[in-house]
């Protein structure tokens, strides 16, 4: 990648590192029996919620008596109006099938396993992801990663994390002019953003690589991406589970110079190609 790099894509996500983060003066002095205290009423918290949306029902979200004040589908100033009461009908049966098959019911033991993932993954983010120097300030990182810090510490990350934003937005902005100066990629360039599709798999047919991704996440509606003449420049043993973030499309002398930065179990990787042409379909 010449612009969305890994470290761009790491600064991205650090630009939300002060989102939540609330000042204690608790926070400022390492106590153990805080953390535990703390722990609890969050993973309390946490369970009470996951409680309430267990149990909501489906009359809840979708009443059986239609009020067609509720259900416009916009702005009536745009032409449109509000559904029938068979339109509204037809709707409330396919979405009984969809939260029928979600409806799970509230597992405690399964609740509090949740809060401790989510906890151990901010935990390990922030270890991972915060300047020495600010971790130097921060009396208890475990505290931190439940969205608690000192005053001292929670400037010292909102002003990290404006920084990063603010170098994030750069880079992008640089890269928006660089793909207006070199905008010759064609009708393909349109449709060659595949951002949270999956890649199912990939495989190489002689002189072609061809993708196949799910795009149940993303905007895209391609499943399948064939490079033709393909180059391989840089590419990982193995492809499939990941997730494709962003790319970037030049034109080269053979077509097209690809670069796709993808991601699996949290770890950003290259994909980089020089290939004849690209089939989308």
């Amino acid at each position: 990648m010449r612009y969305l790099t890994k470290e761009w894509y790491r600064c991205m996500q650090n630009g939300g590192l002060d989102a939540g983060i609330r000042a204690s003066k608790k926070a400022a002095s390492f106590d153990e029996s805080y953390f535990r205290s703390l722990y609890a009423r969050l993973e309390r918290e946490w369970g009470e919620r996951e409680r309430d949306i267990a149990s909501v029902t489906f009359d809840e979200i979708y009443p059986e008596n239609y009020d067609p004040t509720q259900f416009t589908d916009v702005d009536d100033t745009e032409g449109f109006c509000p559904m029938t009461e068979a339109e509204y009908a037809e709707m409330r049966e396919m979405a009984r099938a969809a939260f029928d098959a979600d409806r799970t019911a509230f597992d405690e033991a399964g609740s509090k396993a949740v809060f401790a993932s989510v906890y151990r993954e901010n935990l390990a983010m922030l270890r991972r992801d915060l300047p020495q120097s600010i971790r130097g300030i921060v009396a208890d990182m475990r505290v931190l990663a439940l969205g608690v810090a000192s005053s001292e510490a929670k400037s010292a990350i909102a002003k990290y994390a404006r920084e990063c934003r603010r170098m994030a937005e750069r880079t992008l902005a640089e890269y928006d002019r660089a793909a207006k100066r070199i905008s010759d990629v064609g009708e393909i360039g349109e449709r060659f953003s595949f951002h949270d599709a999956r890649v199912i798999s990939c495989r190489q047919r002689g002189k072609n690589l061809v993708i196949s991704i799910d795009p149940s996440q993303s905007l895209t509606d391609v499943t399948r991406i064939v490079f033709s003449g393909v180059r391989v420049i840089e590419k990982p043993s193995r492809l499939a589970g990941a997730v494709w973030l962003y790319e970037e499309l030049y034109r080269s002398e053979r077509g097209f110079e690809v670069h796709a930065l993808l991601e699996r179990a949290g770890e950003p990787f290259y994909l980089t190609l020089d290939c004849e042409a690209i089939a989308l379909s």
